[in-house]
């Protein structure tokens, strides 16, 4: 049913197209860009497909970007619990030029740093990417979603999970309905946390804020170990309930654990965290599969 969806959507997008349906924004026309297959494992209709887009690459920076690319999803597909389940994803990368390298960065958060280490930059990309969302200068996001949208339906509608890499060497990213990853030197990490949030659909361990405070599989105000939401895996692998803070909103917010992805990079993802992307795989990935064991190189898929 799920693969039948995915198929009217493209449908529909072809229609459209054939249609000649005008947009408002130039960017947010028809436009074909050049497709890389990263990692290939069985047909698009059958396999998770993972997208990463371009953002502030110029035509002549496509080679370092389709190297990072190769990189994270190795990176990637080589983590638990994605790796148990490798042969599951296919990989694609969209290259989608900019008129400039890099991303905006309007030095309106508080906590900017100096402008020597970040200076403000308006750089004239794509996808509009800016620093300093939300008052916050980590926060790495695209502006313009029409053209994030228009791009992955007219290139490869068949997506389950897209991923831009933005050319800029700053600390940042985000999650949302895009994982959102700068080329820091921590890109790879980058992109796994914000997947967590995008794929996973997984909060933050560590507190981001009280305007993103949320039940969600690994946050909760319930503190009963009979009956929060984790209880079943409390005691393995250090998984608790860990209060995120002792005075105001964070006190009424409990975490399943202190060493997880989801809170500080270089963390393995909890049990918790693990056992919800798993969950999601098996739900995107539905049915098709004819057998498979983790321990196999290949899917083996049916014919139907």
């Amino acid at each position: 049913m799920f693969s039948f969806f995915r198929i009217f959507c493209s449908m529909y997008v072809c229609l459209a197209l054939t249609a000649g349906l005008i947009f408002i924004s130039p960017k947010a026309k028809s436009q074909i860009f050049k497709v890389d297959t990263i990692f290939y494992n069985g047909p698009v209709t059958k396999c998770i497909n993972i997208v990463f887009l371009s953002e502030g690459f110029k035509d002549s920076a496509f080679p370092d970007f389709v190297k990072k690319v190769e990189t994270s999803a190795n990176n990637y597909l080589s983590e638990s619990p994605f790796a148990q389940y490798r042969s599951y994803f296919n990989v694609f990368a969209i290259l989608v030029p900019s008129n400039e390298n890099g991303a905006d960065h309007p030095r309106t958060a508080p906590d900017c740093p100096s402008e020597s280490a970040h200076p403000k930059l308006t750089v004239d990309t794509y996808f509009n990417s800016t620093f300093d969302s939300n008052n916050i200068h980590r926060l790495l996001v695209v502006g313009n979603y029409t053209a994030v949208n228009s791009v992955i339906m007219n290139n490869f509608p068949l997506f389950d999970q897209k991923i831009i890499l933005v050319n800029t060497p700053y600390y940042g990213g985000s999650g949302g309905s895009n994982a959102v990853a700068s080329l820091h030197s921590s890109v790879n990490e980058l992109v796994l946390h914000e997947s967590g949030h995008t794929f996973g659909k997984l909060g933050d361990e560590y507190w981001a804020g009280d305007g993103y405070a949320a039940e969600k599989v690994n946050m909760t105000k319930e503190s009963n170990p009979d009956l929060v939401k984790w209880k079943n895996w409390l005691g393995v692998d250090g998984v608790g309930i860990y209060q995120h803070g002792t005075s105001g909103v964070p006190a009424l917010w409990y975490r399943p654990s202190q060493k997880c992805k989801m809170r500080s990079l270089g963390n393995e993802f909890c049990p918790v965290c693990k056992e919800a992307i798993l969950l999601k795989i098996l739900q995107k990935f539905g049915t098709p599969v004819k057998f498979f064991s983790p321990e196999q190189q290949n899917l083996t898929v049916t014919n139907e």
